[in-house]
């Protein structure tokens, strides 16, 4: 009854909660504030409130008013965070600038493994900066950008960087404005084998999928999404040796913790 009641506390009065994170209390292990009315102004003091904090792993945001300004607070305190291993900012309005900083974040952060950022508005511009990231961050295991406005310049950019990065293991894309091309280059990237992908998701892009030609025929866009979706079990079930043996060592990590 008590922690539901202190929930409900902290759900109403914020501040509250992150005097308790500032105190790096280690029963506040979550920040949750979803459906909830916060902004750009309640990520600030969130992202002061982290400094020095160890306990905090998972931070989720959704369905909030958390835009740019917010985002890039959050994103510079956690450049020397070491104890958030999932961030999730699902539907708010974070553009290409707070992207920008997420990239730069993640380029130097060694702990967070998930990234959310779905339904904002990230083009290609912001895409493409979380592409380059993704060469030299080794942490980062699944990556969504849902509902966001990336086109065919990002899906190139995240195709080609897949080629090197060797961590990434989901990466989501559905419903953006991706066509057949950049899917094909993303398709291309899954050949190699070389890649840790193990899933990758690009429903609801193309405009004409699942429809037919007017010659009675499927267009290449569903066929370019059946042959990713082919690739990718490829590449699950039959890596190339390199990704193979870190698979295994992954495992044999887990089972000895």
């Amino acid at each position: 009854m008590f922690d539901t009641i202190r929930g409900v506390l902290y759900f109403h009065f914020p501040a509250l909660l992150f005097r308790r994170v500032a105190k790096n209390d280690r029963r506040i292990t979550e920040v949750s504030y979803n459906f909830a009315d916060f902004g750009d102004d309640e990520a600030e003091k969130l992202a002061d409130a982290l400094e020095g904090n160890t306990s905090v792993t998972v931070i989720s945001f959704c369905i909030t008013q958390i835009a740019d300004r917010g985002a890039t607070k959050l994103a510079e305190r956690l450049k020397t965070n070491s104890a958030v291993k999932e961030l999730s900012m699902f539907s708010n309005h974070i553009a290409d600038g707070g992207a920008k900083k997420m990239a730069e974040m993640l380029a130097v952060n060694k702990t967070l493994k998930r990234l959310d950022l779905r339904v904002n508005m990230i083009t290609d511009e912001g895409a493409i900066k979380l592409a380059e990231m993704l060469r030299v961050n080794e942490t980062l295991e699944d990556l969504n950008l849902d509902g966001n406005e990336v086109a065919d310049g990002g899906a190139t950019k995240l195709a080609e960087v897949l080629r090197v990065n060797k961590t990434l293991k989901k990466l989501s894309l559905n419903i953006n404005k991706i066509t057949a091309a950049g899917a094909s280059e993303l398709a291309q990237t899954l050949q190699w084998k070389n890649s840790t992908l193990v899933e990758l998701d690009l429903k609801e892009n193309f405009d004409v999928i699942n429809k037919l030609k007017p010659d009675g025929n499927l267009d290449l866009s569903a066929d370019v999404e059946y042959k990713i979706q082919h690739l990718v079990k490829i590449n699950r079930e039959s890596p190339s040796p390199e990704v193979a043996l870190q698979r295994k060592a992954e495992k044999f990590g887990t089972k000895n913790k």
